[in-house]
C-alpha cells in the first residue's frame, strides 16, 4: 500500500508554483529578448541614417571638386583687359565661389550649348547650394539652384599659390594652385577637402 501511494505522488504534474515561476522565467527571457531586438533594430536604424547623410557629404563634395578642379579662365576679349569675370570669391559669413569649368557633359552633341559652365556655390539657411547658369555669359534670372546639402553651418575657403595659403583671393583672371574647401556640419565637425586646380586658361 505505501508503494502504491509513494508511485501516484511521483506521477503528479507541476506545482501551481512551479508553473507560476516558470511562466515568469519565460516572461523574462521574452523580454529580455524584445529588448535586444529592439536595440539591434534601432542601432542599424542609426547606422543606415549615418551612411545615407555621409554619402550625401562625399556627393557633395565630390561634386565640388569636380567642378573646381576643371575651372578655367577664358581667354579676355582685349589683352589690355583681363578676364575678371570667370573666377570670383567672396568672403562673407560664409564664402561663396563662382567660376567656369570645362567638361559640361553633353552626351552625344544633343544640346545646342558649350561644354563651359559657370556655377556658384553659395550656404543659405543652412542649405549649401549649386547655382548653374545655362551659358557662361547668362545672367542670374536664368540661374538653376540646387540643394547639394542640407544642415550645413559654415563653408569657408582657403587658397594656395606658391605653397603659400591666404584666405583671400584678388586675382581673378589667374587661378590658384589649390582650393581648401571646408564645410562644418553640427554632427561631423568640419570636413575639409585639398583641391588641386587645372590650366589657368584655355
Amino acid at each position: 500500500m505505501d508503494e502504491i501511494t509513494i508511485t501516484r505522488r511521483r506521477q503528479h504534474g507541476f506545482t501551481l508554483i512551479e508553473m507560476m515561476l516558470a511562466i515568469a522565467i519565460f516572461a523574462l527571457l521574452s523580454l529580455m529578448a524584445t529588448q535586444i531586438l529592439r536595440s539591434i533594430v534601432q542601432s542599424n536604424q542609426l547606422i543606415q541614417a549615418k551612411t545615407h547623410d555621409m554619402a550625401q557629404v562625399q556627393s557633395a563634395l565630390a561634386l565640388i571638386e569636380r567642378d573646381i578642379s576643371q575651372a578655367r579662365v577664358r581667354p579676355a576679349a582685349e589683352e589690355t583687359r583681363p578676364n575678371l569675370a570667370d573666377f570670383l570669391t567672396v568672403k562673407s559669413t560664409s564664402d561663396e565661389i563662382e567660376l567656369v569649368h570645362s567638361h559640361w557633359a553633353n552626351p552625344g552633341a544633343l544640346l545646342a550649348r558649350s561644354s563651359l559652365e559657370r556655377v556658384r556655390y553659395r550656404l543659405r539657411a543652412g542649405q549649401l547650394q549649386r547655382l548653374s547658369f545655362p551659358t557662361p555669359d547668362a545672367p542670374l534670372a536664368q540661374v538653376r539652384i540646387v540643394p547639394i546639402l542640407q544642415g550645413v553651418e559654415h563653408l569657408q575657403l582657403r587658397f594656395s599659390q606658391a605653397g603659400a595659403w591666404q584666405d583671400r583671393w584678388y586675382a581673378s583672371s589667374v587661378l590658384p594652385q589649390a582650393i581648401e574647401v571646408t564645410i562644418e556640419l553640427p554632427e561631423y565637425g568640419k570636413l575639409r577637402r585639398i583641391i588641386l586646380l587645372g590650366q589657368a586658361a584655355l
